[in-house]
């Protein structure tokens, strides 16, 4: 897949280990979008709230879309590649793989190998790549360099990236207002709500240590020598309590200092301790965040009705976005590499997302009391083939028009319009009774609308 070569010593990139003793040791410092990539294992409202995304977007089947006249393809030598992208990988694994990579952070890679028609295509992790710019301030080399290959991508005449095998590269990012020649990725979804993702993995080792500890709560240490100790003496015991207790990983701790000390626990806290619901109030500012609508997850606000509702917002918001990104990148990167596709595209046909079946159903059943459209037209909104004789509009037998809009464009010319336009005119009345309009004002106005 990769051509080998020796590893650096060293490489420079925008990715940066996030090391929780940084967070245990009260050091904030800006999280690199990689970083995300471990907040997945450590924060389980990022791992559920991607997992949902991903999950969703990798069940809708991929179709190609005639950009010409809107007719759906489902069998085409790209579909095989999307649905079998190499032997160890089916489609579903690689389309999740892509979309978790783009939602935690804001990149997403893929290596195409075949010189014309692509042979496979494979997800390449976002922390094992390096993007170098070149003079004019853009990408001029992806290098690539993972445990047990590496390859440098390098920039062509068509500003296409191909290794020394003729492998390609394509590179899908997020918006980033940070852009430049020394950050050339996205941003990660979840950029945010970095500092409530710090906050909920620092309340979960907070809690864990304090259970390890047998969830002690805080005390004092008073001195009950007969001595007074002496400014370098408190120094110690202050720094001492300092770094035994400081940082949620020593929760609980009781450091022993020696000496005539007595520890007196103090009554706990409810306000410092109900670190339940800091972590719920933090939970949902990292759903709000990606756009998750909070009845999908919390069972508290969930009903019937509010669920479906949620699952509409959530795909029209969320998943069918971004997917509808990934598939235009897929569509002028990879797509364009067959012969005669240059008015195809990558699409999906929503009739077949099972997830909002019930919206689409509900939408062809007023269509089809208001009468506004045909059965055919009604049986392509759920994805029931065209019959025939269905082509044409019905409605009740028992309805019968009421009355006309005699004012309208098409029917001025009748005769009694100019007549019946003057009459209500001159019927408008104030509340006083005054009349409404003047009579040279409605002259005008008729003049305007039907001449003399």
């Amino acid at each position: 897949m990769f051509f080998t070569r020796k590893k650096k010593e060293e490489k420079s990139s925008n990715y940066n280990n996030f090391f929780l003793l940084d967070l245990l040791n009260g050091n904030y410092r800006n999280r690199d979008d990689l970083n995300f990539i471990n907040s997945y294992i450590d924060a389980c409202p990022v791992f559920t709230a991607t997992k949902l995304i991903a999950d969703a977007i990798s069940s809708i089947d991929i179709v190609l879309r005639d950009k010409r006249n809107g007719d759906f393809i489902y069998k085409h030598k790209a579909l095989n590649l999307i649905n079998n992208p190499n032997p160890f990988t089916d489609g579903q694994l690689f389309l999740n793989e892509l979309a978790s990579y783009y939602v935690l952070t804001g990149n997403c890679y893929v290596n195409i190998i075949g010189d014309k028609e692509p042979i496979e295509i494979n997800n390449i992790k976002p922390q094992d790549v390096i993007i170098n710019a070149f003079s004019d301030g853009y990408a001029g080399e992806y290098s690539y360099n993972s445990y047990n290959s590496s390859a440098i991508y390098q920039r062509k005449g068509d500003k296409r990236f191909f290794d020394a095998r003729n492998n390609e590269i394509i590179h899908l990012r997020s918006f980033n207002p940070k852009f430049s020649s020394t950050s050339l990725v996205g941003v990660s979804a979840f950029a945010g709500c970095a500092l409530e993702i710090e906050q909920y993995i620092l309340v979960s080792i907070h809690n864990i240590a304090l259970l390890k500890n047998g969830a002690r709560p805080s005390g004092l240490l008073t001195y009950k020598g007969s001595n007074t100790l002496s400014k370098e003496q408190a120094d110690i015991i202050k720094e001492t309590i300092k770094s035994k207790l400081s940082g949620a990983k020593n929760a609980g701790e009781i450091p022993f200092l020696g000496g005539d000390f007595a520890w007196q626990p103090l009554s706990e806290s409810i306000k410092d301790m109900d670190f339940a619901n800091l972590k719920t109030t933090i939970e949902q500012s990292i759903y709000k965040a990606v756009k998750i609508p909070l009845p999908m997850i919390n069972a508290g606000s969930m009903t019937f009705s509010n669920l479906d509702a949620s699952t509409y917002i959530f795909y029209d918001n969320v998943v069918l976005p971004t997917l509808k990104r990934i598939l235009k990148f897929l569509s002028l990167k990879l797509l364009s590499r067959y012969k005669d596709a240059e008015n195809l595209e990558f699409y999906f046909d929503e009739a077949g997302i099972e997830a909002l079946q019930a919206r689409k159903l509900q939408n062809a059943k007023i269509a089809n009391q208001i009468g506004v459209l045909s059965d055919n037209e009604i049986r392509s909104i759920i994805g029931y083939e065209a019959i025939n004789g269905g082509d044409g509009i019905y409605k009740p037998a028992n309805l019968i028009q009421v009355g006309q809009d005699i004012n309208t464009e098409s029917n001025r010319n009748e005769p009694s319009a100019k007549s019946e336009f003057i009459r209500i005119m001159k019927a408008q009345r104030k509340q006083d009774g005054g009349k409404f309009y003047t009579d040279e004002y409605i002259e005008l106005k008729a003049r305007e609308y039907y001449g003399n």
